[in-house]
């Protein structure tokens, strides 16, 4: 995978900055996960890079040099989303409901 090849690569890291964004305006489940596509890319996959860059990056972090950062940036149009399902037993189950799909939620 990606992360593996970062960890095996390189000798330290200084910073990660994570961007992923698309903007699905049809309703599309992904097969390999089962969630629908714009939750699965702008906010799953980024927070499970997150999750599996950390523990590297300390592990790389050198004596006397300060640690490495990571950063999650999105786009403006994140601001305007809402959540008018919150209803729903799971924000899960809310987004990948055909019937409550919004493009800029």
């Amino acid at each position: 995978t990606f992360v593996r090849q970062v960890e095996a690569l390189l000798p330290r890291i200084d910073f990660v900055l994570l961007n992923a964004g698309v903007r699905k305006v049809d309703f599309t489940i992904v097969e390999s996960t089962g969630h629908e596509e714009n939750l699965q890319v702008n906010y799953l996959s980024t927070m499970l890079l997150t999750v599996l860059f950390l523990p590297i990056l300390k592990a790389k972090r050198l004596p006397g040099v300060a640690p490495a950062h990571l950063t999650i940036v999105n786009s403006m149009l994140s601001l305007g989303a809402t959540l008018s399902n919150q209803s729903e037993t799971s924000l899960f189950q809310s987004f990948d409901n055909p019937q409550k799909f919004s493009a800029i939620q």
